[in-house]
């Protein structure tokens, strides 16, 4: 069974909605880290809400569908002249 895309939650697609639960601390740090909320802002934010803010958060500082091998630059042995 394939995870959903969003880790706030650890529901799997076929789960029935009891077996979901919301990982509040990813989205307390999330929410106080990088949000910059207070903690009782975020008590009284909903889920939807801090999804979307961090989605937008993710766009603004191009982390949106980047992936571990966007993180590197490729380099080939012949550009490095030492070798």
């Amino acid at each position: 069974m394939p995870q959903t895309e969003d880790k706030g939650h650890d529901c799997i697609e076929d789960e029935t909605k009891e077996d979901c639960r919301i990982n509040f601390d990813f989205w307390y740090y999330i929410a106080t880290n990088f949000l910059n909320m207070n903690e009782e802002i975020f008590w009284k934010s909903t889920i939807r809400k801090l999804n979307s803010l961090y989605k937008i958060y993710r766009q603004v500082n191009g982390l949106e569908n980047r992936t571990n091998k966007d993180k590197y630059d490729k380099c080939y042995c012949d550009d490095i002249d030492w070798l």
